[in-house]
């Protein structure tokens, strides 16, 4: 991509204009940065892309992502195992 967005910008800005389960919308989706984050940081992000490259690119990290998330770690059964 030939103009990243910042990481910590994106962070800042979503952090300072919405709460948990919010829905932050990204009409320019681009690389899908702004849902990316907006995931990372217990958001709803919705992005809208025009260029079908940049959305296959978006839908791709943003599918890792979700996966990341629905995958369990040795920690979390050591934590089940502590709480139970």
């Amino acid at each position: 991509h030939v103009c990243p967005l910042q990481l910590d910008i994106v962070e800042r800005i979503i952090d300072m204009y919405s709460n948990p389960g919010d829905l932050v919308l990204d009409p320019f989706g681009g690389l899908g940065t702004v849902a990316l984050m907006a995931i990372r940081m217990g958001r709803r992000g919705y992005s809208i892309e025009l260029n079908p490259d940049y959305f296959k690119d978006a839908v791709g990290y943003l599918k890792a992502e979700e996966e990341k998330d629905e995958q369990v770690s040795l920690f979390d059964l050591l934590e089940q195992e502590d709480a139970g």
